[in-house]
């Protein structure tokens, strides 16, 4: 397979011979996902609708993973023509992808290309529930019946069926979906059955397309005008409409052309569920409906010594769906759909077993299959989904080529890794890619690196020179100590938004990983992610330890005032704004499709490495225009959002808005903001109403005690008098007390204490005052706090702290009344100078 290089891909080699060359030691790479790994955008992927195209899957979807969930996909990458191999299995599915793309088989993941006949493929046992669609039982019962045992080749729509009860279901779906069904002799006398045909007009179809009756049209919409046996398919609105659908289809379509009987032989029962078609389409489709409400089916070839007229030469071709499992016949007994007669034998079964995580398809064949277009997908908490229902996985560079690269061209065999995922059979599967790259026939012809043929376990392997590799789950670094950890991504998309599963991580990786180093001042850690949250591992080294590790983080984007420069020389070649990083692979129509559906927060993390846009996710920070003096206001609030842990948790914040008296907007003042215990607290309240009255913002807090000191000298900014104060309350019988200590607290002054609970979530409470901020409608003073404040409203909701925003909406929402918000006014705000947080202001 070929690869696509850029400068990107050379970028991270370079870090890693640098690590190599002991230049670094502490290296955190951020970048974009999705680098390898494609499947051919034909193939079919299951999602929680039905089946789409790879092709057509997009942002947003819903895959079914190899847990057999359904999980959204975050990014599409198109990875363009490239050689690609098929897989076939014994159930009659094939696969074609890149020979790198995994499939999950007992052994691991294993990549297309080291596939061997024997190989058991896994198919994935759906556990989560498929969308209901909007085709209703009896026109997905129609549509089986017509399949199964319908003309619907011709202008005259006819059925026909022997059993009386089949006939009546018929008639009564085609009477539910609009239609009639006029029942009729057969016109040939031997054969024992009645032919149906279905109408939609009292009057007989005339010829011509002018004034075509509803029924045709109705057959064209799925598909099946005209088709004949080799011809007809499933119709796409029966994957579509849900399990419902699918399952009435398979009902019906079963009582016509299906079979279900019991078999002995000796000893032994057995039990069979068969049907067979000479349209091989419906045959796989067939198998594709049974993978979907989990029946395990497979498609059988079959050829006859026959002369045909349909059928050319001498052997008559058929293909057969069957199941002989007890366990997937005793499936058919509850179809709805299924006539009585062929029900009772299923019933006969009976399930011998609980239904599998997986069902076992064996690998018949692997073989080129040339140039196609593919691409693959980052889909969330789970990088797999299913082609043609069989599980495959999307990582490479860092965990397989690089300590490969050590043991054998670098000529240290010696070394030791251990490679850690936030799920521990990410980490096996790429521990179990440099075996196997190691032991190639490739790599040892050049490199012989012995393995130890006593230590070849799927967490563990080592070689004959004292080397070994370690998978282990980021939330457990144990095992022996190693010269390398490489920790790739370490946080999935759900657990970094879960506060104790990311804390976990994070705790896990500052205490644990330098317990595991051979050497910790110079065995390295490295950090492969894309950014999650602000306080992920990233983050957490961002904050706290930047001084001893190298960042390179490389944006999707180009962002100039981000450009990243290593002590290694290296800098972002880029120099365009919103250059991007890899338009080989990754072009400008596909970011923008795909980032159009991820929306700001996903985008800004996994694309930009920032885990917040730039200019505020519900908060259009950018908009927010700094002033140096307050135009004339025409009321107040001072807002807080309460805490009380001292130095630690979260902050207590009062936030001072106003309402501007043109009705051009808001002006957000000041903003007090401190990690004090309760009484400290109050203490800053107290202390604030006091300077507010006095209409004077400057000043400075005493640590100690909490009070603001006002600076006399300041000048009077504000009209103190109209300050409003308003602090939440806590719910119960908690908050009436905590009320009356505030009202104490603050006699002589306007407050009021609402309860928060029942207003909403953190969210829906913001979301009045974001529209303002939105439309260009608020402007804040200039003062020390302005960054904090920007920061925590670009990132909200994501953020870490929500307490200035939370104040802030408070004071807004009391300032307007009942949540109501104002009309948009069409005057500006003056613009004393633009922001230097956010780029240029507007207005």
């Amino acid at each position: 397979m070929p690869l696509t290089m850029g400068w990107a891909i050379e970028a991270m080699c370079e870090h890693l011979e640098a690590v190599s060359k002991s230049q670094l030691n502490r290296l955190v790479m951020n970048v974009p996902p999705g680098m390898m790994k494609p499947v051919h955008v034909d193939e079919l992927v299951l999602t929680d609708g039905g089946y789409k195209r790879l092709g057509d899957v997009a942002v947003g979807d819903r895959v079914l993973t190899h847990r057999g969930r359904f999980r959204a996909v975050t990014a599409v990458h198109e990875q363009g023509a490239i050689d690609t191999v098929i897989v076939r299995t014994f159930a009659g599915r094939a696969v074609r992808a890149a020979p790198d793309h995994p499939f999950l088989t007992p052994r691991g993941w294993i990549a297309a290309g080291e596939l061997k006949p024997g190989d058991y493929a896994a198919v994935p046992h759906r556990v989560e529930p498929l969308q209901e669609g909007g085709m209703t039982a009896e026109e997905a019962r129609l549509l089986g019946y017509l399949i199964g045992d319908g003309c619907i080749s011709q202008r005259s729509l006819a059925f026909v069926n022997a059993d009386q009860e089949v006939i009546d279901d018929f008639i009564a779906c085609a009477k539910a979906v609009g239609f009639y069904a006029e029942v009729k002799a057969h016109p040939n006398r031997l054969v024992k059955a009645a032919k149906v045909i279905l109408k939609s007009t009292e009057t007989r179809w005339k010829d011509g397309h002018k004034g075509e009756p509803p029924v045709l049209t109705w057959l064209r919409a799925h598909g099946l005008y005209r088709s004949n046996s080799y011809t007809k398919r499933i119709p796409a609105a029966v994957f579509s409409g849900g399990e419902t659908a699918m399952r009435n289809f398979l009902g019906a379509y079963w009582s016509c052309d299906g079979h279900i009987s019991r078999r002995h032989a000796g000893a032994k029962t057995t039990m069979i569920a068969s049907a067979t078609t000479v349209s091989e389409g419906l045959a796989s489709d067939l198998l594709r409906l049974g993978a979907a409400i989990n029946i395990d089916f497979r498609v059988r070839r079959k050829g006859v010594k026959l002369k045909t007229k349909k059928q050319a030469g001498e052997i008559y071709t058929s293909f057969n769906v069957v199941t002989t499992q007890r366990n997937e016949v005793s499936k058919f007994a509850d179809l709805p759909g299924l006539m009585s007669r062929k029900a009772a034998p299923a019933k006969q079964s009976f399930r011998d077993r609980f239904d599998p995580h997986f069902y076992e398809d064996e690998v018949i064949s692997v073989g080129p299959a040339g140039q196609g277009e593919c691409r693959c997908l980052t889909v969330e908490e789970d990088a797999s989904f299913t082609a043609n229902n069989l599980a495959v996985h999307n990582s490479l560079l860092t965990c397989v080529f690089w300590p490969a690269w050590e043991w054998g061209p670098l000529g240290r065999p010696s070394m030791r890794y251990m490679g850690a995922s936030y799920e521990r059979d990410l980490a096996i599967r790429d521990a179990r890619k440099m075996r196997i790259l190691v032991e190639s026939d490739w790599f040892q012809e050049r490199w012989p690196v012995k393995m130890a043929g006593d230590q070849n376990e799927k967490m563990k392997f080592e070689n004959a020179h004292t080397g070994l590799r370690l998978a282990r789950p980021a939330t457990s670094l144990t095992g022996e100590r190693v010269h390398r950890l490489i920790l790739d991504d370490p946080h999935s998309v759900t657990t970094a938004e879960s506060t104790v599963e990311r804390e976990k991580t994070v705790q896990t990786f500052r205490e644990a990983a330098q317990n595991r180093m051979v050497d910790p001042l110079n065995s390295a850690i490295i950090v492969i992610m894309q950014r999650l949250h602000e306080g992920d591992v990233s983050g957490w080294l961002l904050q706290n330890a930047k001084d001893i590790y190298e960042f390179l983080i490389l944006p999707m984007r180009f962002e100039g005032d981000r450009r990243c420069s290593t002590s290694i020389g290296f800098v972002d070649p880029r120099t365009k704004e919103g250059e991007l990083i890899f338009p080989e692979r990754f072009p400008e129509e596909v970011v923008d499709r795909d980032e159009k559906i991820m929306g700001e927060y996903a985008t800004a993390g996994q694309n930009q490495q920032r885990p917040a846009p730039r200019e505020g996710g519900m908060f259009k920070a950018d908009r927010i225009k700094v002033v140096k003096s307050i135009p004339p206001v025409s009321k107040w609030r001072r807002a807080w959002d309460l805490a009380g842990t001292e130095g630690a948790g979260a902050y207590t914040a009062g936030v001072l808005i106003g309402k501007l008296k043109d009705g051009s907007g808001y002006i957000v003042a000041d903003v007090k903001r401190r990690q004090f215990s309760s009484g400290k607290v109050q203490t800053l309240i107290k202390s604030t109403a006091a300077a507010d009255r006095t209409g004077k913002l400057a000043g400075a807090i005493d640590e100690s005690t909490g009070k603001f000191i006002v600076d006399d000298g300041a000048p009077v900014l504000i009209t103190g008098a109209d300050v409003k104060i308003r602090v939440p309350q806590d719910p119960g019988q908690a908050g009436k007390a905590q009320k009356a200590d505030y009202v104490k607290l603050l006699d002589g002054y306007t407050v009021k204490m609402n309860p928060t609970a029942g207003e909403g979530d953190k969210e829906a409470r913001a979301e009045p005052f974001a529209v303002q901020v939105e439309n260009d409608r608020v402007c804040m003073l200039e003062g020390p706090w302005n960054q904090d404040f920007v920061d925590e409203l670009k990132l909200f909701p994501g953020g870490k702290f929500k307490d200035q925003v939370d104040a802030a909406a408070d004071g807004y929402n009391d300032l307007i009344g009942d949540g109501k918000k104002d009309a948009v006014a069409v005057a500006p705000v003056t613009v004393d100078r633009a922001s230097p947080y956010m780029g240029a202001a507007r207005g």
